[in-house]
């Protein structure tokens, strides 16, 4: 028997054995040998140099060592001219493409044997056992005389026999190449990761590089390249049980490191109207070679980023994370999104890997994650009557009017604040103190945008010489430290029945506040007032409109668009059904339109919103909700668009909250959606519980992504909020 020094894996033989590992089965199917001379390079190998002789498979065993044991038998029945046999080979299957491929291979070299022709004199019939790595390989087979046998290593180690003493072994020698999964190029100052695909846990390894700091943890290589390498190759040595591979890598130039997506994931769904979208921090070869300038956004329709929907480029502001702008995205849609970073010298990196997400079937809220009350609620007290949310939906306000503290209906307002985990706590409660009754704080109530700034109106509240129904607003306002600190704003002139503070408005950046007081001078006025850093609220105008008639409740409703540049102003009492008086902020505030209905509804105006651009109002009346758009930022010029109805054509009324992007209306307890320039749907009626309910107030946060409903008799009328998301 030729004199073989010991099998080596091919790269083909790699191949299949990768894949084997991942769960395809690796299948035997013949050995060969042949009298070809030792080849350059034996691992390139796809077939012996010089076949002249294929052997059937006899027998397979799986020994659990992470080896196979396939035996052969070599006869030279039927050979009619002898040959030295110098190379045998064990073939397997390629899953890939269902082809015979040389998977060990050995050369005997000057050590062969000669194989003699067939003849009555001389036979040859030699048994041969081939030993080959097969590592964790869970499914091996073996094709034995023309049928396929399948066996898992349990099954077939309890097939060992015992050989006969003609039996030659054959082992696996040490792999003559490591297999490597890791970039090609490497950049300076970076860390990259290596892994032996082929590793074995029984094997001996050592790894060394020619610059930098090579470490290894089992199959995992981690290559720390120096900050000053300059660009070049760079050799990285790993040995396996003495046997060496040498791999060359690249060693690129400075550069910017290439982001990827931490947000949204990869194959996200029911992704809202506006999503975060975030990468990794920004990277420079060699660190700190660079500082981040700039980044470019692009979100798509398809992967190959030709039909943009939105993309904001060198933006200086949005480096790491950005927030699609609500009105960008389609529902139920498929996008793909992707960013690359700019250093300030060194241009742009490469463009992030795609992410590729789906919206949701609806951008609307309706998924109930709490129900809040208050503490220290009377029965009775009616907790939520009035609600307020901020921007982001995470500071909510709540008044309970009818809550007998100190004294009778005195009321009260309560400070919700959401946590990082999602849960929500109250902050703050705030009550008259002394001997007041029946002034109802908590009546109403209202917000700024960032949540630091919370009005709670008293409308009812009098004065010590028996004057009724003045009102006044509390006033809770956030320190930098975190604490709060409360005052009292009251008209300038105490007059009674003012009702001062029946409504009340905070501008979405916070810089403005309106009061309204619409029992004022039998018509009604308007306070406005600045809000100073760290000081209380000063009064800066007041308003009203000229032809409006006594009980026209000037001021009953107000709403303030996102910069303090627009306000409406609800006047249900006017003649005719209602209206809506609209002022600008120009050199001082200016009354720019009437809103008025010419279908004979009463009481336009109870209830008004406005969307952060001042483009869109939404105004109810006794029995409707109408939609109003204004031709174009800074005119005057407003139509009536559409008016508000259900799936069934029925009109819908009832208190009004607008996202800032007028995608999002809550019309009392149900939620529509914008469809278009003059068409909404309903999406959804949010359930106050299964107990009693009674409807009381309700907010929707100005991204659109949380609505606070409250259910005033809830628990005898102590009253609770919900909150939808």
């Amino acid at each position: 028997m030729a004199d073989f020094p010991g099998l080596i894996l091919t790269r083909a033989g790699r191949q299949i054995l990768t894949r084997a590992l991942i769960g395809q089965p690796l299948t035997f199917t013949r050995a060969a040998v042949g009298t070809g001379q030792v080849p350059a390079d034996a691992e390139g190998l796809t077939a012996l140099v010089d076949e002249r002789r294929s052997l059937a498979i006899a027998k397979m065993d799986t020994p659990g060592d992470g080896t196979a044991s396939v035996e052969v038998i070599l006869t030279n029945a039927g050979v009619e001219q002898g040959f030295f046999v110098r190379e045998i080979g064990l073939f397997a299957r390629d899953p890939a493409t269902d082809e015979d491929r040389l998977y060990a291979y050995a050369n005997a070299g000057d050590r062969s044997d000669f194989l003699p022709a067939a003849s009555g004199a001389t036979m040859v019939e030699q048994i041969i056992r081939l030993i080959t790595v097969i590592d964790q390989a869970e499914t091996v087979t073996a094709e034995i005389s023309d049928s396929l046998v399948l066996a898992t290593q349990a099954d077939l180690d309890a097939l060992r026999d015992q050989t006969a003493e003609t039996l030659d072994t054959l082992r696996q020698a040490a792999l003559g190449r490591v297999s490597l999964d890791g970039p090609g190029t490497v950049m300076p100052g970076a860390r990259h990761r290596y892994t032996i695909t082929d590793y074995h846990s029984l094997a001996v390894y050592e790894a060394s590089a020619s610059l930098g700091t090579l470490t290894r943890d089992g199959a995992t290589l981690t290559l720390d390249v120096p900050a000053d390498a300059a660009p070049g190759a760079l050799d990285l040595t790993v040995t396996r049980d003495g046997a060496a591979q040498t791999v060359t890598l690249a060693v690129g130039e400075t550069s910017i490191a290439q982001p990827t997506m931490a947000t949204p994931a990869e194959g996200a769904s029911d992704v809202g109207a506006a999503p975060l979208l975030a990468t990794t921090p920004f990277g420079a070869y060699p660190a700190n070679a660079d500082t981040h300038a700039s980044t470019d956004w692009q979100v798509a329709t398809d992967p190959g980023f030709a039909d943009l929907v939105w993309e904001s480029l060198a933006d200086t502001e949005a480096l790491t994370s950005v927030s699609v702008p609500a009105g960008a995205l389609d529902t139920a849609t498929t996008y793909h999104v992707r960013a690359r970073h700019h250093g300030a010298a060194l241009g742009a990196s490469p463009w992030s890997p795609t992410i590729t997400f789906g919206t949701a079937d609806s951008f609307v809220p309706k998924r109930e994650v709490a129900k809040l009350t208050g503490s220290n609620v009377y029965m009775d007290g009616r907790f939520g009557t009035s609600v307020a949310i901020n921007r982001t939906g995470t500071v909510l306000v709540m008044g309970a009017p009818y809550t007998n503290s100190p004294r009778t209906d005195a009321g009260s307002y309560y400070i919700f604040e959401r946590g990082s985990d999602g849960a929500w706590a109250e902050v703050l409660t705030n009550s008259p103190g002394g001997t007041t009754s029946y002034i109802y704080l908590g009546r109403t109530v209202a917000i700024s945008g960032a949540g630091d700034l919370v009005l709670a109106g008293a409308p009812r509240t009098g004065d010590r010489f028996g004057n009724s129904n003045i009102g006044n607003v509390y006033v809770s306002q956030r320190r930098g430290d975190g604490s709060w600190w409360q005052y009292l704003v009251t008209p300038g002139i105490e007059i009674k029945q003012f009702f001062f503070g029946s409504s009340l408005a905070v501008s979405g950046d916070g810089t403005l506040v309106a009061v309204g007081a619409p029992g004022a001078r039998d018509q009604g006025r308007v306070y406005l007032y600045t809000t100073p850093p760290d000081a209380k609220l000063e009064e800066m105008d007041i308003l009203h409109a000229p032809g409006v008639p006594v009980d026209g409740h000037f001021g009953q409703s107000l709403a303030i668009d996102q910069d303090a540049e627009t306000l409406l102003v609800g006047a249900p009492g006017e003649e005719n059904g209602g209206a809506v008086h609209v002022f600008e902020r120009r050199a001082a505030w200016t009354p720019t339109a009437t809103l008025v209905l010419q279908d004979g509804a009463s009481s336009f105006g109870a209830q008004v919103a406005v969307d952060g651009s001042g483009t869109y109002a939404v105004i109810s009346s006794a029995s409707a909700t109408y939609v109003f758009e204004r031709s174009s930022p800074n005119q005057s010029d407003w139509v009536q668009v559409t008016k508000v109805t259900d799936p069934d054509g029925n009109d819908v009324r009832g208190v009004l909250s607008l996202s800032a992007d007028a995608q999002v209306a809550v019309i009392a307890n149900s939620i529509f959606e914008r469809t278009g320039s003059s068409s909404w749907r309903k999406v959804a009626d949010l359930a106050l519980g299964g107990e009693i309910s009674e409807f009381g107030d309700s907010a929707l946060s100005a991204d659109g992504k949380t609505v606070a409903v409250s259910n005033v008799r809830y628990d005898g009328f102590t009253g609770a909020v919900h909150i939808f998301e």
